[in-house]
């Protein structure tokens, strides 16, 4: 029984017997009404009713008062006994209820790794004593470490997107905190084409870059560039989270001073809201042959010297 519990039924919490003899010693809980088998005969006894309509809970003139006016009761009728109060207290301050609330932690907060690989998380509840508590995946786990309010577990042979889940009981009550796992794929191949490699001046190209597997998609960014020169820059948001290809083109025209300069393509992976970092992929570079008129050379490849009619004479 919760002795402010007791106020709702015409009933209110005890003092010890011994504490009656000083009432000088003791001021602050010898407020309002007492009961009259405790103080004799000759003092008449308070009406109850009239005492809690009055409001159970007064404000003290010193500040806000912690107990009820009325604080007597005969003491067989206490639930703690002879004890009263100092009982009640202990009972209220040393020994928290099972309806407090806990916490759930989960380190990292999120998880990051390439397919097939394992890492490790932490499992950690605020419950001082609490009754069970583990790691619920369909991945391999191994508990490594452990202690009254932690866990801590390596997780491998990730190989796809998933949830795990950590719980802990305490006092009866159970509860779940999830973690995601995330399975990217880097750009480790960045190919960079050019159609035709060979072109006229004036005559349009083509600039492909193309990264054959990727995730996620949505964080990638491809860049064609000319030298310093950004040509193209795509990001794939919205696209679906698939290990498929991605693909970025540039149409051009080409110049005589096109061929002065390397083309090539930069690929961005941005997982830093996976917990993660920026990966980079660089194509090799290639450079764009550019001629001013079609004039074959022996290998029939055009030559790059201008165009010359001794050179078809010669040929002839």
């Amino acid at each position: 029984m919760n002795f402010f519990s007791c106020l709702h039924d015409g009933l209110v919490p005890l003092i010890p017997e011994q504490l009656l003899g000083d009432r000088k010693r003791w001021p602050s809980l010898f407020v309002g009404s007492i009961h009259p088998g405790l103080l004799g005969s000759d003092h008449p006894a308070p009406n109850p009713l009239h005492s809690l309509s009055q409001k159970a809970l007064r404000p003290h003139a010193r500040g806000p008062r912690l107990f009820p006016v009325s604080l007597w009761l005969p003491l067989e009728m206490s639930p703690f006994g002879c004890w009263g109060l100092p009982a009640a207290l202990l009972a209220l301050f040393c020994c928290p209820g099972s309806r407090e609330g806990f916490e759930i932690r989960m380190y990292p907060e999120q998880l990051l790794v390439e397919p097939g690989g394992s890492k490790l998380v932490n499992c950690s509840t605020s419950c001082a004593q609490p009754e069970a508590g583990g790691l619920e995946t369909a991945l391999t786990k191994s508990l490594l470490q452990s202690g009254p309010q932690w866990n801590q577990y390596l997780v491998s042979n990730i190989s796809q997107d998933t949830v795990i889940y950590c719980y802990f009981t305490c006092f009866g009550d159970q509860k779940l905190k999830s973690l995601d796992v995330s399975v990217f794929y880097p750009p480790k191949q960045v190919l960079l084409k050019l159609q035709p490699a060979w072109v006229a001046a004036g005559r349009p190209f083509t600039v492909e870059c193309h990264v054959p597997a990727v995730k996620p998609l949505e964080s990638l960014t491809l860049t064609l560039l000319h030298g310093k020169e950004a040509l193209c820059n795509k990001t794939f948001t919205g696209e679906k989270n698939g290990t498929r290809g991605a693909t970025v083109t540039h149409n051009g025209t080409a110049h005589r001073e096109d061929s002065r300069h390397n083309f090539s393509c930069h690929a961005h992976l941005d997982l830093r809201s996976r917990g993660g970092s920026i990966l980079h992929g660089v194509s090799e570079p290639q450079m764009l042959k550019v001629y001013d008129e079609e004039v074959l050379s022996r290998d029939g490849r055009p030559n790059s010297r201008p165009f010359s009619w001794a050179q078809v004479l010669t040929r002839r």
